[in-house]
């Protein structure tokens, strides 16, 4: 299924390093913007729903929740250092003409990669992001849900 995109933010909202809230149907996407590119991740901690919004980022550029430090790779949305929480979902993102895109429907990355694989068709033929600006680097490992 190829999604159809849709605006979610004007490019200039956002600004290089602080973490951007915008509401999608009933999710809520954090979007980060780093230099040219930006990042579009679930927008609750899977810890205890902590808004992501409100956490910053820090020096080696991992998101860190404002509850419990918590913190997030933006390439790949694990977690990282001392916490065992399952991965932040991320979605693939268009910009053109200073707006921001997400998919529609709101699909994480990891699942359309999952769906490709089951359907057998490999990921470079069928993959509609090449001029997606996202962190996506491949598959990745299954994700541990035991939480702290």
């Amino acid at each position: 299924m190829t999604p159809d995109w849709q605006p979610v933010a004007a490019l200039e909202t956002l600004t290089d390093s602080v973490p951007h809230e915008v509401l999608v149907g009933r999710a809520l996407v954090l979007l980060i913007k780093r230099g040219d590119r930006v990042d579009a991740l679930q927008g609750l901690c899977p810890h205890n729903l902590a808004p992501l919004a409100t956490g910053r980022l820090n020096g080696d550029g991992l998101l860190v929740c404002p509850a419990h430090d918590a913190r997030f790779d933006l390439d790949t949305g694990r977690c990282v250092a001392n916490w065992r929480l399952p991965p932040l979902a991320r979605y693939a993102v268009r910009i053109e003409a200073g707006s921001i895109f997400l998919p529609d429907p709101l699909v994480a990355i990891e699942k359309c990669q999952a769906e490709r694989a089951i359907s057998g068709r490999t990921q470079a033929s069928t993959d509609q992001a090449a001029d997606v600006a996202v962190g996506a680097r491949g598959p990745r490992a299954p994700a541990d849900d035991k939480g702290l």
